[in-house]
Formats: C-alpha cells, sequence, structure tokens
C-alpha cells in the first residue's frame, strides 16, 4: 500500500507538466484509461488469462463502480489541479481515510482501534495544514469550485476502498482493475466529447506524459487492489497518507511550487501518524474475505 501511495505522489506533479503542455482534463481521462486498459490486456493475456472473464452479474455494478472510482475521479482530479495546485489538490483528496474508516466501522465491521484512532486524526490535520498551508499563506485566495472537485476526488477515494473491498470477496484483483479500466473508457468519452477526443491537437510531450500517468494507473490500481485482500480498508487508507506529504515535496523539485512553514508542519504530522500506526500496530486476525479461488 505505501509503494502505491508513493507512486502516486507524482502523478500530481506529471499531471500539471501534461497540462502546462496542453492536454485538457478530459483528455488526459481518456487517454489515460485507454493507454491502461491496452497495458493492462497485454499483461493480463500473458501472466492471468483467467481474469479476463467475468461473470455478467457483475458488469453493472462494475460499470457504476468505474464511473465513479475511474472516470468521475480521475476526471476531477486533473480539474482540480487544474484549478487550484498540487498542494491543495492532494491535501484535500487526502481527508477520504476519514471517511473510509468511518465507512469501515459501519458497512465492514472493522474495529477502529488504538492505532488507527491516533495516527488518524495526524494523517488527516497533517493533509489539512499540507493543503490550507498555501492557501494560509495566499489569504485564503484559492479556487472553491477547485476544492469542490477535489473534495468529490476523496468521496471517489473512498468508495473505492469499502466497495472495492466487497468485489474482492468474489473477483480477483486483476479482473476489478481491468474492468474498472475497461468501463470507465465509454463514460470518459461520453464526458470529453467523441468529436473532441478525435480531432485533438496535443503535443508529443503531452502524449507521452499521458502514457506514463497510464502506466502509473496500472501500478497504483493494482497495488492499492492486491493490498485490500490483506489489509483493512480502513487501515490501508490511513497508510496512503503520505502521499501528500511526497507529492509536495516532489512538486517542489519538479514543478517549482513553493512548500509553507505550515505545509512543511502538515509534512511532519503525516509522517508522525504513519509511524505511530506501525509502531503501535498488533497482529491483525485473519480477514474474513476469502479470495476467489480458495472459495468453496
Amino acid at each position: 500500500m505505501m509503494l502505491a501511495a508513493l507512486i502516486a505522489a507524482a502523478n500530481a506533479s506529471i499531471t500539471v507538466l501534461a497540462l502546462r503542455n496542453g492536454a485538457h482534463p478530459t483528455e488526459i481521462t481518456f487517454f489515460g484509461f485507454v493507454f491502461a486498459s491496452l497495458i493492462y490486456l497485454v499483461f493480463l493475456g500473458v501472466v492471468d488469462r483467467g481474469s479476463l472473464i467475468i461473470k455478467g452479474r457483475y458488469l453493472l455494478p462494475l460499470l457504476v463502480f468505474s464511473f465513479i472510482t475511474g472516470t468521475l475521479a480521475n476526471l476531477t482530479w486533473y480539474m482540480a489541479i487544474e484549478r487550484t495546485s498540487v498542494a491543495i489538490a492532494v491535501g484535500l483528496y487526502y481527508t477520504y481515510p476519514s471517511l473510509v474508516t468511518i465507512g469501515a466501522i459501519y458497512l465492514l465491521g472493522e474495529k477502529l482501534n488504538l492505532q488507527k484512532g491516533l495516527a488518524l486524526p495526524m494523517t488527516f490535520i497533517g493533509a489539512f495544514l499540507v493543503a490550507g498551508g498555501e492557501g494560509l499563506n495566499n489569504r485564503l485566495s484559492f479556487d472553491l469550485f477547485g476544492v469542490l472537485l477535489a473534495l468529490c476526488t476523496a468521496v471517489a477515494g473512498a468508495v473505492w476502498y469499502l466497495w472495492g473491498k466487497r468485489f474482492l470477496m468474489k473477483n480477483s484483483a486483476n479482473t476489478v482493475v481491468l474492468y474498472t479500466f475497461l468501463l470507465s473508457i465509454p463514460t470518459a468519452a461520453l464526458i470529453a466529447n467523441p468529436i473532441r477526443i478525435a480531432q485533438t491537437s496535443m503535443s508529443p510531450v503531452a502524449w507521452i506524459l499521458i502514457l506514463m500517468m497510464g502506466v502509473q494507473s496500472v501500478v497504483i490500481y493494482i497495488l492499492s487492489m492486491v493490498a485490500l485482500k490483506h489489509v483493512e480498508a480502513s487501515k490501508a487508507s490511513i497508510i496512503t497518507s503520505i502521499e501528500p506529504a511526497v507529492a509536495v515535496i516532489i512538486a517542489y523539485i519538479v514543478a517549482a511550487q513553493t512548500i509553507t512553514g505550515i505545509q512543511s508542519v502538515g509534512i511532519a504530522l503525516v509522517f508522525l501518524g504513519l509511524m505511530v500506526l506501525g509502531l503501535l500496530e498488533k497482529p491483525a486476525p485473519r480477514s474474513s474475505l476469502v479470495p476467489p479461488e480458495k472459495r468453496p
């Protein structure tokens, strides 16, 4: 889970570069899923052909799931970065561990133990400071619609962990990720406007950056879904809180965005919260979610 978060941290900065090179959020969303689908289809065709097959009764739920966690999540994410900044978009997006933790208690029957109870507020406040640090430094002159877009992405992230955990009860991680990619393409195309897609005039650099983001998506989605097989949804979401801290640091290096003193405090709190989560961790009880291949 930590690896997925670290890889995802670079996504925001690559998005900034793609936008600067003339790509539109709708184009990034559509072509990103096209590239991700092609890459993953080839990969699974070689190493896990069984994952290409899915029962028909799961297609409609997965279509809704892919729209929320694929098309909507990516589109609002890219638009939030375009309208605000990497720091604000990433920081607000990482309020979703709180949503996942609350949802996991009521929907998945998970427990709020000591380490999660201590780590969650630390990472939540840290993420808030990472986001708010830039806004406070600029007298709160951030884009309200951009903030709402980032919060929408956070809700979609929570749906990924909570509903994704349910899908894993009957499907492999490879199957869930593959069909999330594939079923996101038609909805992304409708939103982007097929005519506009056919007439796109993005620069070669933008195409390369979107291809890189497609590769990233494959790695991030599959690592996070595989982790959900072995880790509680609430804990997995808290672990990924390392992303805003790393993303802001990468944005400082790659995209020349500044890091304020308040953001530095937020970054420190995120890392402290993750240390608490690890140091106080006790062996977790065996998950009741048995992988499909082991079910009677």
